[in-house]
């Protein structure tokens, strides 16, 4: 009997290792999926109060280059006279933080945002700047909730692994966990719920649409076409919507640079 239960417990310790491993490697897959080594898009952010009415409507041109170990991707505001020319460029790097530089035209310079500010809000939407970039499946613990979830985001019911992820490094994200929802057919986390430093359910993240877009090279690519952000704590929501969209047509080496963020040419 004290065999058995020994060889229980093993059983039991080795099961609970494979799934950490299984969460971890799908974790993993979810920001690594190859994206198209350049794009050009359109963008609507649209801001909606905490009763759905739509306050505001900005449109944004997006450029993104896929190198090795680093995706680099510039917006640039178009319209609103308050905002207009203001232009972000980050730079995600493989196994380290990812770099961000705003210019804002009303200092005149680009600058780099700090850490301090990485959880502040994107242009005043529900987004943070953190929020726009893919954070590194390394800097988390993962952690398989469920397996094999139905979950209903819009119009459409993904098959879904539920995973927790925790940072490594107590501080080093503006949030304390993150609860993802990872379809097990693209591999997208099609539903997040973010959860704040006290550990209060801040947010959540929905892809509303994917589409699956062809590059002037004929590759095929799953894209998040819709996003929304829903801030639980005050209601309101931002929708990120792709207007228009061009993947692998090159875009010139000096658009991820901090002197086009100033110049924009």
């Amino acid at each position: 009997m004290k065999k058995f239960l020994t060889l229980l417990v093993a059983a039991v310790a080795l099961s609970a290792f494979s799934f950490a491993e299984d969460a971890a490697s799908i974790a993993a897959k979810s920001v690594s999926i190859t994206p198209p080594e350049f794009s050009i898009s359109n963008i609507s952010f649209q801001f909606f109060d905490k009763n759905g009415k739509l306050e505001r409507d900005l449109v944004v041109d997006q450029f993104g280059r896929n190198r090795a170990d680093l995706i680099e991707t510039v917006f640039s505001f178009t319209a609103d006279a308050d905002i207009k020319n203001t232009r972000l460029l980050q730079a995600e790097k493989k196994g380290k933080q990812d770099d961000k530089w705003i210019f804002l035209p009303s200092v005149g310079t680009a600058r780099r945002v700090s850490s301090a500010e990485r959880q502040k809000s994107f242009v005043g939407s529900e987004f943070a700047y953190d929020d726009m970039s893919l954070r590194d499946a390394a800097q988390d613990t993962h952690v398989m909730i469920n397996e094999n979830v139905s979950k209903k985001v819009g119009a459409t019911t993904y098959t879904c692994w539920q995973i927790e992820s925790t940072p490594v490094k107590k501080g080093d994200s503006g949030y304390s966990k993150r609860v993802q929802f990872i379809d097990k057919k693209t591999y997208l986390p099609v539903f997040v719920e973010y959860y704040d430093r006290a550990g209060k359910h801040l947010k959540d993240c929905l892809i509303e649409e994917i589409r699956t877009m062809q590059g002037v090279s004929g590759k095929s690519y799953p894209i998040r076409w819709k996003v929304r952000m829903n801030n639980l704590v005050n209601g309101r929501s931002t929708l990120v919507t792709l207007r228009k969209q061009t993947l692998d047509k090159q875009v010139a080496d000096k658009t991820f640079t901090q002197g086009w963020l100033v110049s924009g040419k």
